[in-house]
């Protein structure tokens, strides 16, 4: 950014441009005559935000990957897939970000181990082992430890689960 009184280089507090991915950009431009950026009514975004998580979570569905060893590419286990057919998150990432801005981790987390018990209930036992991604707030989730729902127990870092009978 070039400053138009002196001719030389400003310093800015804001990001590069993309014609100089090492200097400042522009720095917002706002209605004529203020200073401040528009007001933003943060209660409609949340909400807004909230409605398309409900639609994913309605909308869950989870796609199994095999794991295979590496020296005979034989199959060892699946890995359970967050996906959803409703696109108003469009992938895992932006409705695991939905969640923990609303702070609905623990809500996600049960789906997702619902939809994998249920596919896994059907499936044959020769499908073998399936492993289930945890996000760290799970790991304080009530349900997920209770001697009611399953057995659980830390194994370094990795909670290993069984069903009680």
């Amino acid at each position: 950014m070039v400053d138009r009184l002196e001719g030389t280089k400003a310093s800015s507090p804001f990001l590069h441009s993309d014609a100089d991915p090492t200097g400042p950009i522009e720095p917002p431009h706002f209605a004529r005559g203020t200073a401040n950026p528009p007001l933003v009514d943060i209660t409609a975004v949340l909400t807004d935000l909230e409605a398309k998580l409900a639609r994913c979570l309605a909308a869950l569905s989870m796609h199994f990957q095999p794991i295979v060893r590496a020296h005979d590419r034989s199959r060892f286990a699946y890995e359970a897939l967050l996906r959803s057919t409703d696109r108003s998150l469009p992938h895992p990432g932006a409705i695991l970000d939905a969640a923990e801005r609303l702070e609905k981790i623990p809500m996600l987390g049960r789906a997702v181990r619902a939809q994998t018990a249920k596919v896994i209930a059907a499936a044959p036992p020769e499908r073998g082992i399936v492993f289930v991604n945890l996000h760290l707030l799970d790991l304080f989730d009530k349900q997920l430890t209770s001697n009611r729902s399953s057995r659980c127990r830390l194994t370094n870092t990795m909670p290993i689960c069984s069903t009680s009978s």
